[in-house]
């Protein structure tokens, strides 16, 4: 596909954006501060220098969540009570295109479809609005709540869908209109808990045929941890209707997804069984 033309915007100081801009879309935080370019890129770049690959989107759950967790902690330090953060479609297309250093027409579905719609993240990382209450498992360090979406008008469409054909076995994917999420941070793995607004599933091999009875399945939850050499191991379910799909894949830095984890890494084992453990969260 061919993605909409980046439109710069400056990079600045963090600017808030008071009810005016937003109230009429009462699905989004009324007062947020835009998160300046030059923030989303420093975050954004040090990603890239991870050495995964940033154009596949089996590996956007990392990307995203390691760029917000650094963009909410630097937030913290300098705004403890908020509010929350907007980061812009033009400014995450942007960062990501200055991290990779890809022409516009190699930018990668995931990415361009973002900046096409207008799909915004907001980040609210307030104490007081992230309550919560672990009645089995570890305490998070961190917990925010994540919303993303564009705002309705005549135009507005209800959701989008592509196929990612870079990654191995090709992926399927479905991004509502509002996704919303709780993204919990651990010294040793990062949840996204309560998700709402992702569906998909691979379009081949073992993970594929594990999707054959259900359909695309609604992603509910994704664990994952990071092997010391760049290995994603991740742990999630998803549903449809009363079936469901609990899986655990090890992606490696090029996008090869496999299912489980190999037989000859007892540290990938050590993550898998980290990732499988009983947490229990209610949030407040």
């Amino acid at each position: 596909m061919t993605p909409a033309r980046f439109r710069a915007t400056s990079p600045g100081l963090l600017l808030v954006l008071g009810a005016a801009a937003l109230q009429a879309q009462g699905e989004f935080p009324t007062t947020v501060q835009r998160v300046p370019l030059a923030a989303v890129t420093e975050a954004m770049t040090y990603q890239a220098g991870l050495g995964y690959h940033m154009g596949i989107s089996a590996n956007s759950p990392r990307l995203t969540t390691g760029v917000l967790l650094a963009l909410v902690r630097a937030a913290r330090d300098s705004s403890p009570e908020g509010p929350p953060l907007m980061i812009h479609h033009d400014d995450w297309y942007a960062a990501y295109q200055t991290a990779t250093g890809l022409a516009d027409d190699a930018i990668p579905d995931f990415i361009a479809l973002q900046q096409e719609f207008g799909q915004d993240q907001y980040v609210d990382y307030r104490a007081a609005q992230n309550r919560v209450e672990v009645t089995r498992g570890e305490k998070p360090d961190l917990v925010v709540t994540v919303l993303v979406g564009w705002h309705e008008g005549p135009d507005a469409v209800d959701e989008y869908r592509y196929v990612d054909s870079a990654s191995s076995p090709a992926m399927l994917a479905v991004n509502k209109r509002i996704i919303r999420y709780r993204l919990l941070a651990f010294p040793d793995m990062t949840v996204q808990d309560g998700v709402e607004g992702i569906i998909g599933r691979p379009m081949g091999g073992v993970l594929g045929a594990m999707f054959r009875v259900i359909g695309p399945g609604r992603v509910v939850w994704s664990r994952f941890g990071v092997s010391e050499d760049g290995l994603l191991v991740t742990h999630s379910r998803a549903k449809k209707g009363f079936a469901s799909v609990t899986q655990t894949t090890t992606t490696y830095p090029d996008g090869t997804i496999e299912k489980d984890v190999p037989d000859d890494r007892p540290d990938l084992e050590a993550i898998e069984a980290r990732l499988e453990e009983k947490l229990d969260v209610e949030y407040r």
